[in-house]
């Protein structure tokens, strides 16, 4: 099912990208159509990351820890959605501003450089919903050579997914905090653009 469930998401990042394309070389692109294209993403995303969590509570054994489990999987769609509102309410404050940056231009006017591009591209990777679910099958063969059960300092038992979703609870809530308050104190949204290099420089 994890392998099935990453598979699934790859085909949805496809679609999501040759859609408009295809509305626009066939002359069908409409605000309706881009209205549904917003909304399935933003909906896909949230179903994703709750479904992981999900399967994360059926394949434990020991119904105690369902609640946990269902706890952690809220605080990450709290980050998640917390992330995405941060974005849509700092463009809906500004609206009609000329100098408000364009969401979807791919070179950045405020990029990155040097360590400090290096790190974010690796907390970027290593926490977006496509790690995630790398994670999740990595966890499915830990358990399937196995390794069913984990205590972790503090007498916490818990599964190899178990563990996933402890780490998730914490990363988004705290990245989406730090992205809303760079938001508040600079005016401007940090997106994966300011990560890519500029070769003209």
């Amino acid at each position: 099912p994890a392998v099935a469930a990453f598979l699934v998401y790859q085909l949805h990042i496809l679609f999501d990208y040759v859609d408009g394309e295809l509305a626009r070389v066939k002359d069908m692109a409409s605000p309706l159509g881009a209205y549904y294209d917003l909304m399935v993403g933003r909906l896909t995303k949230p179903v994703v990351l709750y479904s992981a969590v999900i399967g994360t509570w059926l394949g434990t054994k020991d119904p105690a820890d369902a609640p946990r489990d269902l706890l952690l999987g809220s605080l990450i769609l709290l980050g998640f959605f917390l992330d995405k509102e941060a974005v849509d309410v700092w463009y809906r404050a500004n609206v009609g501003r000329a100098d408000i940056e364009d969401p979807y231009v791919v070179r950045s006017e405020r990029p990155v450089a040097g360590r400090l591009r290096a790190v974010a591209r690796a907390l970027v990777g290593l926490r977006g919903i496509q790690a995630f679910l790398v994670y999740q099958i990595l966890a499915a063969v830990v358990t399937a050579l196995g390794v069913r059960h984990l205590r972790l300092p503090g007498g916490i038992e818990t599964t190899p997914r178990g563990v996933i979703l402890m780490i998730y609870a914490v990363a988004f809530p705290a990245l989406a905090l730090v992205r809303t308050v760079t938001i508040a104190r600079t005016g401007h949204v940090p997106r994966r653009q300011d990560l890519v290099s500029d070769r003209s420089s």
